[in-house]
Parts: C-alpha cells; structure tokens; sequence
C-alpha cells in the first residue's frame, strides 16, 4: 500500500485526494491527522510494512519557531525509514501558487498580485522564502498589508487571492462534506482564461466531465512525479 499523510483537513486533503483520483490508484490511501502535531505522534508511533510508502506533506515554514522544531523532529522519524519520505514541498498552496499557468487559466488581473507572485517565486530558495531579499516596492506593500508577514502567511493569503473566484477558489463548500475543496475548475473540464477575457472571470465546465487533462498538466508540472517516484511510476 502507499500512504500520503497530510496535516491538512479542507482544500489540501482534497488535493491530495484529487491526485489519488487521477491516478485511479486503490491502493494509495490518503489520510489527513488534522495537524502537525498529528502527523508528530503518528510517525512516533508508525511500524512501517517493509511492502508501505508513506509519503508526509509536512509544511515546511521554517521563518514559524514551533512549525520548524516540529520540522526537526519529524524529518528524524522520516530518516529512520528508508520507506517513509518526507516530501519536499513547503506547502500545497505553494504548489498551486508556481504552477507555470496558474495566472492564465484562473484569468487573475490584478497587477499587484501577479507582480508580488513573480517575486515570491523569484526569491523563494530551498523551500524557504527570503523575504529580507525582496526589494519591489509591490511586494512590500503586500506584505505590510499582513499583520505577521511570515513566509507560510504571505505564500497562504497571495494563493488564496489569486484564487477568489468560484470557480478556482481555495474555499469552494462542498454542502455535501460541509468541507471546504479546490474549486470546480481544478478538476472538471472546463474553459481556461486568456486576455480576452480577463474581465470576465466567470468560467463555464461540464460538471459531468472530469479534467484529467488539466489535472495532469498541473501535476506534471510542478514535479509531482518526482514527489511520489514509486506510486506514480505504477499507476500512471
């Protein structure tokens, strides 16, 4: 069996959810343990088959004191193991946030949020943003808007405005779960935006046809692959 563990609970289980999906993978289970401290005692107390691969989507703020001890001692427990790997990701919204079309498929126009993304990305090293590096008078404006301009709240609340519209929000209710998902348009075939149409943001999908296409263009692009070599190998 493989195993993807996420402290998330709402739109990042979904994620991971939605890569399970695509992958048409039974035996991949994805589990959310509802918070760092979660995914902390469960490899604490995991007794891994040597047959399991546990993959952990650990958030990796290290500028947040407590996120980066828990850090530490959760890439101990991972290094015990040589199958549980510690993903090298520094967040699911970072993800989203440099996939490659992120602004032409969303038909984000706000200039201010589309030159800050350009610099999170730019002056993001090792999964850690060097905020003390940024200089563009854009970016520093958004950040004096946070009231704690950490790297996890800034690269957050940017994915989340980019994202503000319904049918590609980081906040789409699902009334079914009364959970909160990726929008529509993450998974279901829709249109894509383009220039014509940046000031109409609405989007139109085929709620009965699923994405696979965009999903695998969103997921090979942001190296997924090389995140889950060994599931992905068997069941793309």
């Amino acid at each position: 069996m493989y195993y993807i563990w996420t402290e998330d609970r709402n739109e990042g289980l979904h994620f991971w959810n939605l890569l399970k999906d695509f992958l048409a993978c039974d035996d991949l289970i994805v589990e959310s343990k509802e918070s760092n401290q979660g995914i902390l005692f469960a490899l604490s107390t995991l007794k891994p088959k040597k047959e399991d691969v546990y993959y952990i989507a650990f958030d990796r703020a290290l500028d947040n004191i407590d996120i980066f001890n828990k850090y530490i001692k959760v890439k101990a427990l991972c290094d015990k193991f040589e199958n549980v790997h510690l993903l090298n990701i520094q967040c699911f919204e970072m993800l989203l946030l440099k996939f490659t079309k992120l602004i032409q498929w969303t038909g984000c126009n706000r200039e201010n949020l589309i030159i800050t993304r350009a610099e999170i990305l730019k002056h993001t090293k090792g999964n850690f943003l060097q905020i003390d590096d940024v200089e563009n008078s854009v970016a520093l404006a958004y950040f004096q808007r946070l009231k704690y301009p950490t790297s996890e709240r800034i690269i957050k609340s940017l994915t989340r405005e980019i994202l503000s519209n319904d049918e590609w929000t980081l906040g789409y209710k699902n009334t079914e779960t009364n959970k909160k998902e990726l929008g529509k348009c993450w998974y279901f075939s829709c249109c894509v935006m383009d220039e014509k149409r940046y000031s109409r943001r609405k989007c139109c999908f085929d709620k009965n046809k699923k994405g696979y296409d965009k999903m695998k263009e969103l997921f090979l692009d942001i190296n997924m692959p090389e995140m889950i070599p060994e599931v992905w190998k068997n069941h793309s």
